[in-house]
């Protein structure tokens, strides 16, 4: 690959770099197969010139801020039925999706059917005790006709015979402790009753929350906009381990994100840088973008985040990407950038200045680990010196490394059986 010296800077991509390799390779086989050789080898000419490295990313408009709209949070089957197509303008409080409620219906019949039959015992529960407590009444009001009975007796017999007295004061104790047990009778029917119906007002109060749960699980499973927007559908795992859209038919988890609504206040960039460069990405580094819709309109942004998660393409699973997003800066015509617009976008990573850069395929390491190359004003290899700059694919060496006047280099690609020019 040989960079053109002229009065602009040469701003190089990794893309375009890989691809000038490959083009240089391609031309070394061709002229190798059809020119004829000069003394049996190849010359590869390389001027210096300005090199930028430059890594160019695919990404995305998005908003900044967004509503995320979830599935219903009941614990039934959670099955679209129904969904807004996806780019349609909704207001507050409209329809975005619905969702099958025949479970959540029958579970809520059941509970009420279970409330009612509650009830039905309650207020059976509450006649018998009634009628315990009635008939307790009656027996302890004889007992006390009996005591009084007794009492008068035992007052009558006070100037009778001792047996007489005697006979009065047992009928007296014994009528007095039969009243004595029908109050504490009465009493504990009192307690039983208050605990059985307490109880059993207590599992009709819990079936009947379960019921109105259920009824406030049917109304979420009507979901409705919180706001102003537009609708998107972003990809969501799905079950089978697909990974798409939702659409009418699909069964989402509890509490699932299924669908966005955009805040169209901010603006920014959702690239995806791979994973093999994500480390030359830095935060608040700036960078450059075109939109397909504008090919001829550059604009501006920044870096603000980089994920700490890399996840796997859709299209390619064996590759993984960092999501780094990036704000737009404010500038003229912004407003036309609208979300899900399709960017181009260019980060400058290093200013190499003025090199000469050899593809790494045209170069050896000898024993000591330095780098040799064949030129061919030597007989000999020339050793390169330590610590020259080294991309994925090129070695950027200074141009006076091989001529004080900065004139390039002439490398043997194939040196054949002579080693001189």
């Amino acid at each position: 690959m040989n960079p053109r010296k002229n009065s602009k800077s040469a701003r190089v991509s990794l893309p375009v770099i890989f691809a000038g390799v490959a083009v240089l390779a391609v031309g070394a086989g061709f002229f190798f197969l059809s020119a004829p050789a000069r003394d049996h080898e190849l010359i590869c000419e390389i001027k210096p010139a300005r090199f930028v490295e430059t890594l160019e990313v695919p990404g995305e408009v998005d908003t900044g801020k967004c509503i995320d709209v979830r599935a219903p949070s009941a614990p039934y089957e959670r099955q679209v039925t129904w969904l807004i197509p996806e780019g349609s303008s909704v207001k507050r409080g409209e329809v975005l999706a619905e969702f099958d409620t025949s479970d959540a219906r029958s579970h809520l019949e059941e509970n009420e059917d279970r409330v009612s039959y509650l009830y039905q015992v309650l207020e059976t529960s509450t006649i018998d005790w009634d009628i315990d407590l009635t008939t307790e009444s009656v027996r302890k009001d004889q007992k006390t006709e009996t005591l009084d009975d007794a009492r008068n007796r035992k007052e009558k017999s006070v100037f009778e015979r001792p047996l007489r007295r005697e006979i009065g004061a047992i009928t007296f104790g014994v009528a007095d402790l039969n009243l004595a047990q029908s109050t504490r009778r009465i009493h504990q029917l009192q307690y039983m009753s208050a605990y059985e119906l307490r109880r059993r007002k207590g599992h009709i109060k819990y079936r009947q929350g379960r019921a109105d749960r259920d009824e406030g699980f049917i109304a979420e499973y009507t979901v409705r906009s919180p706001a102003d927007s537009v609708v998107i559908y972003p990809p969501i795992p799905l079950a089978g381990g697909i990974v798409r859209k939702a659409e009418p038919g699909d069964y989402l988890e509890r509490e699932q994100a299924f669908l966005r609504l955009p805040d169209f206040s901010t603006r920014v960039l959702r690239l995806r840088v791979p994973e093999h460069s994500i480390e030359k990405i830095a935060p608040d580094a700036p960078l450059s973008f075109q939109a397909s819709a504008y090919p001829g309109r550059k604009f501006s942004a920044h870096v603000i985040s980089i994920s700490n998660l890399a996840v796997s393409s859709l299209s390619r699973p064996h590759q993984k990407f960092f999501e780094v997003t990036a704000e737009i800066e404010p500038a003229d015509g912004i407003e036309d950038l609208k979300p899900g617009m399709v960017v181009s976008a260019l980060f400058t990573l290093r200013d190499h200045g003025e090199v000469c850069a050899i593809p790494r395929d045209l170069a050896s390491k000898n024993a000591a680990g330095s780098y040799e190359i064949a030129i061919e004003s030597r007989p000999g290899p020339l050793a390169l010196p330590r610590g020259i700059l080294e991309t994925e694919d090129l070695l950027l060496v200074p141009a006076a490394t091989f001529s004080p006047t900065g004139e390039g280099v002439r490398l043997l690609i194939h040196p054949g059986t002579k080693t001189g020019g």
